[in-house]
């Protein structure tokens, strides 16, 4: 069980669906053909709720954000089946975050805005990640 869906993203390209859910699991569908094409379960190890999910570095590449605070990078990788690799990038200890936002800048850096009820935290990541 998957619980509620807690966000969803449609890529650049209109070409993905992504849906983070309640009970941690992270589901990628096809929009051409309304079908899903991965579920990713366990991306952190207690499986926490998905708080936010966001495309970024194009229409193959994003971010989830859970409720312990884990920051996942995740890529569709489409060879003779599509699949995901993902990579925690970094977990912070703050507080339990209710958004995420991202943006690329000019010189190719992603900045990752970070909000829970009490801050706003941005955080620059280097374009070679």
């Amino acid at each position: 069980m998957m619980g509620k869906p807690m966000s969803l993203c449609i890529s650049d390209d209109n070409k993905w669906l992504v849906c983070g859910f309640e009970a941690g699991s992270i589901v990628l569908w096809d929009l051409a053909t309304s079908s899903v094409v991965k579920t990713v379960t366990g991306v952190a190890s207690e499986s926490p709720s998905i708080v936010k999910v966001q495309f970024w570095k194009g229409n193959t590449d994003f971010l989830s954000l859970d409720s312990s605070g884990n920051v996942v990078l995740h890529t569709i990788e489409k060879y003779l089946w599509t699949g995901i690799r993902s990579r925690k990038l970094f977990q912070t200890t703050a507080a339990v975050y209710h958004d995420a936002r991202t943006s690329t800048l000019e010189n190719g850096h992603i900045v990752l805005a970070l909000a829970n009820v009490d801050y706003v935290y941005l955080i620059r990541l280097e374009p070679s990640m």
